[in-house]
């Protein structure tokens, strides 16, 4: 609950309203609604990701929801290379290495995804380069985790952190 909200039930706010929403949401429909809206990769800010939300919004509308619109914006991400995939190499104190990703997750379920660029591998808001550090192990990454690494003289600014 947010710390500066009143804590507001569905039922509070409107009877007919709350019924109507609770009574239209069925199983069946957001199992072939994940089917249809995850089938093929969608990135932010491409063309396969603004014919989700049309897709998405034409929906809303034919549910009856009014002023239904979308608003374009420019989305500031780094892409995946597609010809040449991130991959994790780990090497062991000898400096050789004893796992390489391929950067390229297998397809269990083709007809799920089978999609050209579905499985590669990537994270959206880092930066393209080669990191070599020790690896530290950082529990639950909380607060705590983190000062206690730092009581125990462990520098993270030079490490890889999991």
């Amino acid at each position: 609950m947010h710390p500066f909200l009143p804590y507001v039930i569905i039922s509070d706010v409107h009877e007919t309203i709350s019924h109507v929403l609770l009574s239209n949401i069925k199983p069946e429909n957001i199992k072939s609604n994940l089917r249809k809206f995850t089938k093929e990769p969608h990135l932010a800010g491409t063309e396969a990701n603004k014919r989700v939300a049309h897709d998405i919004a034409q929906l809303w509308s034919d549910f009856g929801l009014e002023d239904v619109h979308t608003v374009p914006y420019e989305v500031l991400l780094s892409y995946p290379d597609f010809n040449t995939p991130n991959r994790i190499t780990i090497m062991d104190g000898e400096g050789r290495e004893v796992f390489r990703s391929s950067g390229v997750s297998p397809v269990i379920i083709p007809d799920e995804q089978g999609g050209k660029y579905a499985g590669h591998q990537w994270l959206a808001y880092s930066a393209p380069g080669r990191v070599t550090a020790e690896v530290v192990y950082c529990n639950r990454g909380l607060k705590q985790d983190f000062d206690n690494l730092k009581r125990m003289g462990i520098d993270l600014k030079v490490s890889s952190c999991y």
